[in-house]
């Protein structure tokens, strides 16, 4: 659909959820320490608005667009809009090539996690290595950049320590995905959608004519345009998958699986068993290459261990206080503590039990709205 059509669509009231007000006032009540500041320009409509708002208030602003993959029609094609934008903002922009450092960062680990039977979120690799990583070191040293900008739905509290806190638009919230950052990175990162909702946000590109206003909003990972996770990893050649063996909980063989990387926690479809009742992916074994399945009931879990932790809370995980957590991104969250916090590693008991709790995924713990901290699911217990 051309981008024109989708914006007439939207003024006409046919997505009934993004409310169009004739004009959003823009939110400015702090003001940056930065003489520069680099804007991460995806092509779409949130980092565009992102880069208005900076420019508006007056900053001196640069667009930077990653590149990460080569010979990629859908990369090729946010860098043009991206351009786009920033011509119309009257902004000087550069496209950056880290394809390099993301492949053998972030695709190598996607790959590798599906190989090991766990389920990878690569935003979160990606956040603190690359785009607050990476391309902030390149913009700074050689774009003389003071702070780094982006589209995403979070606010930050700055201070002595920086705290990360979630988005106004809690339909919207990203502070899941930039669960990873340190303080020091957040304390040279700017979210100016923080404090907008979704609808508000779509308003201010259309009312000021942004060229991608109308752009339909991409929900799938940016290096598999398609969606298909698994033929991917397989034609990564990480490594190779094996067909392997189909088990009840009692060990008991159904069947062949076609390879660790095609199945998750919690499916139904596509195992290729027919028992004559709906069976789940409940557990991935990779030393083995074995394929667990069982009923519903048997995916639900109360503790959740998670490593390789990520603090931003300067006293630590609380031990016993309740809080808020969440197991993948797309799960809303639930209450309940840590149970224990020792060598790196996190035990957290909800109140009421999760379903699918997947290793490879990452557990965020909030405080309200703060961000206490994260961790890589390992396991789950009753």
């Amino acid at each position: 659909m051309r981008p024109r059509a989708r914006t007439d669509r939207i003024q006409r009231g046919i997505y009934p959820e993004l409310i169009i007000s004739p004009e959003v006032q823009p939110v400015n009540d702090y003001v940056y320490p930065a003489k520069k500041i680099a804007v991460a320009m995806s092509g779409g409509v949130d980092s565009s608005v992102a880069a208005l708002l900076l420019r508006d208030q007056g900053y001196d602003i640069v667009g930077v667009t990653m590149k990460l993959q080569n010979n990629c029609s859908f990369a090729d094609s946010a860098v043009r809009d991206a351009k786009k934008v920033a011509d119309y903002l009257c902004i000087p922009h550069f496209e950056i090539d880290l394809s390099d450092n993301f492949s053998n960062t972030v695709i190598k680990s996607f790959c590798s996690e599906y190989m090991q039977g766990r389920t990878p979120n690569p935003c979160i690799i990606c956040n603190p290595l690359i785009k607050f990583g990476a391309l902030f070191d390149h913009v700074k040293t050689i774009r003389g950049a003071d702070m780094i900008a982006t589209g995403h739905y979070a606010r930050i509290e700055y201070g002595n320590v920086c705290r990360l806190l979630k988005g106004v638009d809690y339909t919207k919230d990203q502070s899941y995905f930039l669960s990873r950052l340190t303080p020091g990175q957040l304390a040279v990162s700017i979210f100016p959608l923080g404090k907008y909702t979704k609808p508000e946000v779509v308003s201010i590109a259309l009312s000021k004519k942004l060229p991608v206003a109308g752009r339909p909003e991409s929900q799938e990972i940016c290096f598999v345009p398609g969606g298909d996770y698994a033929e991917f990893v397989m034609a990564s050649k990480v490594a190779t998958a094996k067909p392997g063996d189909i088990v009840d909980i009692n060990g008991r063989k159904l069947g062949l699986h076609r390879g660790l990387p095609y199945y998750t926690i919690g499916q139904r479809r596509n195992i290729g068993v027919a028992l004559g009742k709906p069976q789940y992916v409940i557990d991935i074994i990779s030393e083995t290459n074995t394929l667990v399945i069982g009923d519903d009931d048997l995916l639900f879990h109360i503790g959740v261990r998670a490593v390789n932790l990520n603090c931003l809370n300067p006293q630590g995980f609380p031990a016993g206080k309740h809080l808020l957590a969440r197991i993948r991104y797309r799960h809303g969250e639930s209450s309940g503590y840590i149970l224990s916090y020792a060598d790196d590693k996190l035990e957290f008991v909800f109140d009421q039990p999760q379903r699918a709790i997947t290793a490879g995924q990452q557990l965020v713990i909030y405080d309200d709205d703060v961000v206490v901290g994260a961790g890589f699911i390992e396991s789950h217990f009753q």
